[in-house]
């Protein structure tokens, strides 16, 4: 199993919901979640080890959602 951590620029829980169902059928997404009290928006993936943050990336910019790693 792999964690991917990310910064997004999630805003609402409305979009969180948006979300969901994209990340609930991805078949290498096991669990996942928004912070969106936090300041980076941070979403957490737990994920099969061939998931990356790059993979992430491109599954959530078609609905308009923008993230990147945080920084250390």
């Amino acid at each position: 199993m792999k964690l991917v951590i990310l910064k997004t620029d999630i805003q609402t829980v409305q979009k969180v919901r948006a979300l969901s169902p994209v990340f609930d059928r991805h078949p290498g997404i096991l669990m996942w979640s928004v912070d969106t009290e936090d300041v980076d928006k941070v979403l957490r993936i737990e994920a099969v080890d061939e998931l990356s943050e790059c993979d992430v990336a491109q599954l959530i910019q078609p609905w308009g959602v923008h993230c990147e790693a945080l920084p250390d």
